[in-house]
């Protein structure tokens, strides 16, 4: 059914138009009617002129005037959002059928008056209709007397609220193909979840065929969903924004301009604010925070220069355009060279005044033209002209004006010999230019030499061993790594020799002679030996390709630790590589067979274990790992318990990794893997029970025990205990009630411990903690005193009958008083309980939203009590 404005029925099917209503707004409104004893919840259920009618106990409403009415606080009611009459007093009846809110009403009663309200005309039915989806009351729907057209219109958007995509697009199929074309906005704002699976992609396509002809939308729509390689889809967004101004009119330019931006690859169009300076500053923070400003240099134009380089350090400022009247010459040639070395020209090189660069780019470009047309005055550019002679021509006229040790590389080379000067060795700058000859083989280094320079000997040596490795001769390349292992006190020498001599061997297969080599360098930590060659032949093409062989390693060296270091080194490549997201099934079974045997490394076992504790819970929880003393055994105890836990998704269940945990962190010295598991606990605790009071009771046993157990900062247990407490009170039914010892220990005792201000926790944490627990222990007060009517009721009944039973039964007259007095007695003791409550809140600071709420904790305690003292009165003393 299309909707025609202002027509009195569909031009498409002849239904009425009646627009959906929200009726009386007073109808289904909660409010909190005090009596005599106690205050009850009470419900509109109609109004007449100056009068209002509620429902509460009994079948018949009780009518108050309408100013009375406007004196009793409302009670929020937690359900969908609903449009009428009749889904505002069903969401009441639901509401308390489910126990959210505490409602005196006959529930049948209530339901009846919602039925009646929902058929009083069409628009009021359809507002039903819409309320009894959303409330699950399906049920009515055939009460409703609308189109099954209309109603699955209904159930349509429900879904979408929902998120349920596929059971949306269900609905709308039973659409008219052409009617309905409001369902295009509906398929809109699901876009990218339709977007994310081809399968609904491909139903909302045809849902969206009738309406691209008429509809914009449609058809933007249609080519986001239906996209093909041949599709452009920056094109279908600037073809939807060429729309936009004939229904926008000017307000459309900044979004055409932004389509128009994204087809042409660039950033949106920033709009800046007023005033230059702000401009520059807005930018230079938003480049620091890491946006991208390459688009965006025309509001960067007041910035010093200092503040550039720090644009240009953080890589917001990339690239600079090479002539944009922006900057002034030399700075924009600055920015450029700072930015683009490899794309400023010569002109731009002089503006910003590197000489020294034109004149290594002139020597790379062999242009000896350009090179004397520097100033010769700059040591650079005469260093760079003789240098150009010497390599192009061999021509020495000008090598007095080579850098010195550039000058003795060159008299060194010049002098062919094959033999290495001293005043060579002892550069070690020069020593890469040398390395390639020296691999190859064609220099020699003299006895008087190495004495002289050992550093440079022993890095002429690792050249040699080098030379042997890249021949194959692996034979010769472990001797020559035997010769130099302990000779070399350079880290990166040491660690290449290693390398070296653990690949010749590895070669041989030699696992425990590769092994051996790692270790013997000089105060070397253990490596692991044919994983490091196994890595550098493989770890290069991903951690696939790498998992062959360090399988290998893992599964066949004859020494274990070669062995465990292959694992490592597996389980390392795998999770830094992002194109390999599944945890690898030949992985999973390398890690379960190291499991299934002894490790004699603690620090290893819990390695493995948490690993698989985090990709491979399932097999953790029952797996049958061996373990070779108690540490071993409490690690592998609590991860699996914690795999089972988050596996079965019970908050309950977490009391069982309470009690692994806490024997654990009470050991002296205490392990430090538990102190991350304990974060990781506390952490999850935490976030569980922050959600409506009263749905996480289950977390109540896991918090008693890391309450007992010491496990708790300061912080962490006001938090806690009072949110177990309150959970505990908000979750109570009628007459049921929290245990004594639980209420002191969660409720009263921290929040006095709070006000005791003992220094545990400093400002503003302090405030913070203080605010969540007041709102705890308001919660709580709430709920007892709400699920303690029931006690009140009971006894007040009670009281009355024997009232009522001493005006005849005059033989047991001691026994009625002794009665009477017993009651009152418990009445008293509900009132100063709640008082006591009253009290402690009056300390607190409770969040504004629940001080009227909180309140009305006080004036029933002072109303009880008042009751009970004056009731005495009338109790004649025993004997008389």
């Amino acid at each position: 059914m299309d909707a025609v404005a202002g027509a009195a029925a569909c031009a498409g099917c002849g239904q009425a138009l009646d627009v959906a209503v929200a009726g009386d707004p007073l109808i289904g409104i909660v409010v909190v009617s005090s009596g005599r004893f106690l205050s009850r919840n009470v419900i509109v259920v109609g109004t007449a002129g100056d009068a209002v009618s509620l429902l509460g106990r009994g079948d018949e409403p009780v009518t108050v005037s309408a100013a009375d009415f406007a004196g009793m606080r409302r009670v929020e009611v937690p359900a969908p959002a609903t449009i009428g009459e009749a889904g505002r007093l069903w969401s009441a009846s639901r509401a308390e059928a489910m126990g959210t809110i505490k409602g005196s009403w006959p529930h049948d009663r209530l339901q009846a008056i919602g039925d009646e309200f929902a058929g009083r005309d069409l628009s009021r039915r359809r507002a039903a209709a819409v309320d009894a989806i959303a409330l699950g009351r399906q049920v009515w729907l055939p009460r409703a007397g609308l189109t099954e057209s209309e109603l699955s219109w209904y159930q349509a958007r429900h879904a979408a609220l929902r998120g349920d995509l596929r059971e949306m697009l269900a609905w709308l199929a039973k659409l008219p193909p052409d009617g309905y074309a409001v369902r295009v906005a509906l398929l809109l704002s699901t876009a990218a979840g339709l977007r994310a699976d081809p399968a609904l992609a491909a139903l909302a396509t045809a849902q969206l065929a009738p309406f691209e002809q008429s509809s914009p939308d449609a058809r933007a729509l249609r080519r986001v969903l239906g996209r093909t390689a041949a599709d452009d889809p920056p094109a279908a967004v600037v073809e939807f924004a060429s729309t936009l101004p004939g229904r926008w009119g000017a307000a459309a330019a900044p979004a055409l301009a932004g389509a128009e931006a994204i087809r042409d690859r660039r950033r949106i169009p920033i709009r800046p604010r007023s005033g230059p300076a702000v401009r520059a500053l807005d930018a230079y923070v938003a480049g620091l925070a890491g946006s991208n400003l390459n688009d965006y240099v025309a509001l960067l134009r007041d910035l010093p220069r200092a503040l550039l380089d720090d644009l240009v350090d953080a890589g917001a400022l990339t690239a600079v355009p090479a002539d944009n009247g922006i900057f002034p010459a030399d700075l924009r040639a600055y920015l450029r060279c700072r930015l683009h070395p490899g794309r400023v020209d010569a002109a731009e090189l002089t503006t910003a005044g590197f000489v020294a660069e034109s004149a290594r780019r002139h020597y790379l470009a062999r242009d000896a033209d350009a090179l004397g047309g520097l100033d010769p005055a700059d040591e650079t550019v005469r260093h760079y002209r003789a240098l150009l002679a010497y390599v192009r021509d061999r021509d020495r006229a000008h090598v007095d004006d080579l850098w010195p040790a550039t000058r003795a590389l060159v008299d060194d080379l010049s002098a062919a010999t094959g033999e290495v000067s001293e005043q060579l060795a002892a550069d070690r700058s020069a020593w890469p230019l040398l390395r390639e000859a020296a691999v190859a083989g064609r220099l020699t280094v003299s006895r008087r030499v190495r004495d002289a320079h050992p550093e440079f000997a022993s890095w002429f040596d690792v050249c040699g061993l080098t030379r042997l490795v890249y021949d194959g001769d692996w034979a010769g390349a472990v001797r020559q790594a035997g010769a130099l292992t302990g000779t070399i006190r350079d880290w990166p020498l040491a660690d290449e020799v290693a390398s070296l001599a653990a690949f010749a061997r590895w070669q041989l297969g030699e696992d425990a002679a590769a092994l051996a080599t790692l270790d013997a360098g000089p105060d070397a930590p253990f490596r692991a030996g044919m994983v490091l060659n196994a890595s550098i032949i493989a770890a290069g093409r991903g951690s696939t390709d790498a998992l062959e062989p360090l399988g290998r390693l893992s599964r066949e060296a004859s020494d274990r630790r070669v062995g465990n270091a292959a694992l490592l080194r597996a389980i390392g490549l795998w999770l830094a590589d992002d194109a390999v997201p599944d945890y690898p099934a030949p992985l999973a079974d390398l890690v379960h067979a190291r499991l299934a045997n002894p490790i004699e490394d603690d620090a290893l076992f819990l390695t493995l274990t948490k690993f698989s504790a985090n990709n491979d819970a399932a097999w953790l929880a029952g797996a049958s790992v061996h373990f070779v003393n108690q540490t071993q055994a409490e690690i592998m105890r609590f991860f699996q318990t914690r795999c089972r836990i988050l596996d079965e998704n019970r908050p309950d269940t977490l009391a069982d990794l309470g009690q692994v945990l806490v024997p654990i962190w009470q050991r002296s010295p205490r392990p430090e893997w538990i102190a991350r598991e304990r974060d990781w606990l506390v952490e999850l605790v935490l976030d569980l029970v922050h959600r409506p009071f009263g749905e996480a009771v289950g977390l109540t046993g896991v918090i008693h025990i890391l309450l007992d157990g010491g496990v708790l900062e300061p912080g962490e247990r006001y938090i806690l205990s009072t949110q177990a407490g309150a959970h505990i009170a908000a979750s109570l039914g009628d007459g049921e009630d929290i245990r004594p010892e639980a209420e002191q220990k969660l409720l009263f005792d921290p929040a006095q411990r709070w006000l005791r201000n003992d220094g545990a926790l400093a400002d503003p944490l302090r405030e913070r903690v203080g605010e969540e627990l007041a709102r705890c222990v308001a919660i709580a007060a709430v709920s007892i005193a709400q699920s303690q009517t029931a006690v009140v009721d009971r006894l007040s009944d009670d009281y009355n009958a024997v009232v009522q039973r001493r005006q005849w039964d005059h033989a047991n007259i001691r026994f009625l008083q002794h009665r009477q007095v017993t009651i009152l007695d418990e009445l008293a003791a509900l009132a100063g309980r709640l008082g006591a409550y009253q009290a402690l809140l009056g300390r607190l600071p409770v969040p504004e939203d629940l001080r009227e709420l909180a309140g009305t904790v006080g004036a029933q305690a002072t109303s009880l009590a008042n009751e009970v003292a004056r009731l005495r009165r009338d109790v004649l003393p025993y004997g008389r």
